[in-house]
């Protein structure tokens, strides 16, 4: 065997053993991934399980959250009004 047959047959098994390493890896790190997101799937799952279900508001904590949503939304619509009117607003609806 002469020398280029010898580095020929380096280079080959360079590039075979590198390609070999980088579909290990890459096939390990998409495992490895697909497992975790298992893992928060199923961990996000059991929370919602355990959750108790939200208690429905009073009907007067209902009116007076909607009036409040209802000021703010009139803060955010008219930019002319005054601070301290849409404060004042605020505080009689709540």
């Amino acid at each position: 065997m002469n020398d280029e047959t010898a580095v020929f047959l380096l280079l080959i098994g360079f590039w075979s053993l590198l390609a070999i390493v980088m579909f290990q890896r890459f096939w390990t790190i998409r495992r490895l991934r697909n497992k975790v997101e298992k893992l928060t799937h199923d961990a996000i799952r059991n929370a919602a399980a355990q959750v108790a279900p939200k208690q429905v508001p009073e009907s007067e904590d209902l009116i007076r959250i909607s009036k409040r949503l209802q000021v703010l939304e009139r803060i955010a619509v008219e930019k002319e009004n005054s601070l301290t009117r849409e404060i004042e607003d605020l505080r009689a609806a709540g």
